[in-house]
C-alpha cells in the first residue's frame, strides 16, 4: 500500500462478490443482525462517533483506498483500537453499502448503549424522549439527534418502532446513537415505571388541552424536575391507551395553514423549547 496507515503486508480488498464482503452487507438486514449480534455503521460521521465514543465496540473498519488521506485523523483514531482497518477498492464498500459515502465499520451490539429495559434504571431528575411505534428510520434517527442535541438523558423505543439498530435510524442519528442508552421495550412497561420514579409525562397530540406556549407560561418551574416527552406514530400519533398513560397532552401552536407536522419536527421543536426552560440560569 501507499500510504503509511497501511503496512506492506495489508491486502487490498477488492472482490466486490468476497465472503467477507456479503456479510457485512447482509448486517442491513435485522435478522442478520440479531443473530450475529453485530451492527452496520454507515458513512464518515457516524463511523467517527463509534470510535470516539464506543471504542470497545468497533470490530471492522472498511475505507475506499482512494479516500485515505481524506479520512486521515479518523483512521488514525481507529487504528488505536483495532488492528482491522482495511483498505478497499471503492465497487467493495460500495457493495457494503451503497450510503457508506468511502467508509464503514463493523460494531458489537452488546457493547452499545442500546439495552433493555430491565438493563436499565432511569436517572433521577433529567430530560427522557419516548419514541411510541415511530416506523421511518429517518424520523427516529432524527430525534435521537434532537434528544441529544438538547440534553436528554436517554431515549425510550417502544415495541413497534423501527429497529434501532437498523444501520439507516444510526445514519440518521449523525452518530448520536453512541452518545446516550436507547431504552426498548414495552409502551406501558416503559412510561409506567418512569411515572413511578416521579417523572412528568407529557404526550403530545394534535388536538389537546394544554399547548407547549401554555406550559412554557404557566408551569416553567416544574419543568425543572424529570419529564418525558412522547411522541407516537408518524400516521396516527398516540393510541388511546397510550394516552391515558401520560398526565398530560401537549400540542405545538401553529399559525399558518399547515395542518400538523412531521414528527421529528414536533419533537425538535418541543424538546427545544422544554430544554431552554430546564438550562435557564
Amino acid at each position: 500500500m501507499t500510504t503509511s496507515l497501511f503496512s506492506e503486508r495489508v491486502d487490498l480488498l477488492d472482490n466486490p462478490t468476497a465472503g467477507r464482503v456479503s456479510f457485512v452487507a447482509h448486517l442491513s438486514n435485522r435478522k442478520a443482525r440479531s443473530k450475529y449480534e453485530q451492527l452496520l455503521v454507515e458513512g464518515p460521521q457516524a463511523v467517527r462517533e463509534l470510535v470516539r465514543f464506543a471504542p470497545a465496540a468497533v470490530r471492522d473498519v472498511y475505507v475506499d483506498v482512494e479516500l485515505v488521506k481524506h479520512h486521515h485523523d479518523l483512521l488514525v483514531e481507529a487504528r488505536k483500537i483495532t488492528d482491522f482497518v482495511h483498505p478497499c477498492t471503492r465497487q467493495v464498500v460500495n457493495a457494503m453499502s451503497s450510503d457508506a459515502q468511502g467508509i464503514c465499520a463493523v460494531a458489537n451490539l452488546e457493547q452499545l448503549p442500546i439495552v433493555s429495559a430491565e438493563q436499565f434504571a432511569a436517572p433521577s431528575n433529567e430530560l427522557i424522549m419516548v419514541l411510541a411505534r415511530i416506523q421511518d428510520p429517518g424520523n427516529a434517527g432524527t430525534m435521537i439527534r434532537v434528544a441529544d442535541a438538547f440534553g436528554a438523558q436517554a431515549v425510550y423505543a417502544t415495541s413497534g418502532t423501527v429497529d434501532m439498530t437498523s444501520p439507516k435510524v444510526v445514519r440518521a442519528s449523525a452518530g448520536s446513537a453512541f452518545h446516550l442508552p436507547i431504552v426498548t421495550g414495552q409502551f406501558s412497561d416503559l412510561v409506567s415505571a418512569l411515572r413511578r420514579d416521579g417523572y412528568q409525562v407529557f404526550g403530545t397530540a394534535v388536538q389537546a388541552t394544554l399547548t407547549l406556549d401554555e406550559l412554557l407560561a404557566s408551569r416553567s418551574q416544574s419543568l425543572q424536575g424529570p419529564v418525558a416527552l412522547v411522541f407516537g406514530n408518524e400516521a396516527r400519533g398516540l393510541a388511546e391507551d397510550e394516552r391515558e398513560l401520560c398526565d398530560e397532552l401537549l400540542s405545538i401552536p401553529m399559525y399558518g395553514e399547515a395542518e400538523s407536522l412531521n414528527v421529528a419536527t414536533a419533537a425538535a421543536v418541543i424538546t427545544s423549547a422544554v430544554a431552554r426552560v430546564r438550562h435557564q440560569s
